[in-house]
């Protein structure tokens, strides 16, 4: 529960803090709607890259970035953009 009293206290998170939990939702269900699913990754992607862009110290930053690309990355390559 500690993270999502951190949460509440960095409202920037908060799309970020409900995304894997859509995206399990999407991944779980009788049949994967690929378009959700890339637009969930895309989602997560430029939220946790906003967070990046914050005042974020290193190597927190940067990680962050790295993942925001995958992040966006993954949902490109999943719609076929």
């Amino acid at each position: 529960m500690a993270v999502a009293a951190g949460v509440l206290r960095v409202p920037e998170l908060r799309p970020i803090a409900d995304g894997p939990g859509r995206l399990q939702s999407r991944l779980t269900s009788d049949e994967v709607d690929a378009e959700a699913v890339s637009g969930i990754l895309t989602d997560l992607g430029e939220g946790v890259r906003g967070v990046a862009s914050t005042e974020v110290e290193q190597p927190v930053s940067g990680r962050l970035d790295a993942l925001a690309g995958i992040l966006s990355d993954e949902g490109c390559r999943i719609s076929g953009s």
